[in-house]
This record gives C-alpha cells, sequence and structure tokens, in this order.
C-alpha cells in the first residue's frame, strides 16, 4: 500500500515541477516535505521522468500553437477577402464620397496584397 501511495505523489510531484511550480509550492500541493523533494531531483530515474513530462507538455504547447496559429491566418484571410462586404462598397461608392472612398479602396487593396505576401518564401502565390 505504501508503494501505490509513494507512486501517487511521485505523479502528482512530477506534474506540478514539470508546470513549473517551485520545491516548496509542490511539496505543498503533494503534502511532503521539501527535503524529500530534493532526494527525489537527485535520483536519476526520477529526473529522466521529469525532463520526458516536461519535453512532452512542450511539444503538446508547440503542436498547439501551430494549429492555433494556422487558423488564425486562414481567418485573417478569409476576413481580408469578403470586407467590406459589395454591399458596402456600392452604397459608398454611389454616395458623395465617391471618388475619395475609390481612392482609399485601392490603397486598402494594395496594402492587403502586401501584407498577404509578406514573409512567404519567394515563389509562393499569393494572389
Amino acid at each position: 500500500m505504501a508503494k501505490t501511495r509513494h507512486k501517487k505523489n511521485e505523479d502528482t510531484l512530477l506534474l506540478a515541477l514539470a508546470c513549473g511550480a517551485s520545491v516548496e509550492t509542490a511539496a505543498k500541493q503533494c503534502e511532503i516535505h521539501e527535503r524529500t523533494i530534493y532526494r527525489r531531483m537527485t535520483d536519476p530515474a526520477f529526473k529522466t521522468r521529469l525532463q520526458e513530462l516536461r519535453t512532452d507538455m512542450v511539444r503538446r504547447a508547440a503542436g498547439l500553437l501551430t494549429a492555433a496559429a494556422n487558423e488564425a491566418v486562414r481567418t485573417l484571410l478569409n476576413l481580408q477577402s469578403t470586407w467590406p462586404t459589395n454591399h458596402v462598397v456600392e452604397s459608398v461608392a454611389n454616395g458623395p464620397c465617391r471618388n475619395r472612398f475609390s481612392l482609399l479602396i485601392h490603397r486598402d487593396q494594395q496594402a492587403r496584397s502586401v501584407l498577404r505576401c509578406e514573409g512567404l518564401p519567394s515563389g509562393c502565390n499569393c494572389d
């Protein structure tokens, strides 16, 4: 029974340390003495498990960030291609500010083209 409790505390301890908790905070979370943590941290097997857990957490976080970044870029490009909507353009283009609005649309389209192509490797089609 003691081994099961030790194992449970060890998993909780590993997670706390991998998430960046201090030894003091991890000791309180796991209800163990700080000295026990320092002793476990000298154990090569414990250190290996801790490093593997940290590596796994970083890998997962990087994957989530990559997926989120790709989705964010896709959303921004979709917004750029649909803004301003045609009925807004038509209503303003037929109004008293027609020439000024045409100039703004032209500048906006040029800016979008630059933003869409900026940072892409040469040879990428960004039209």
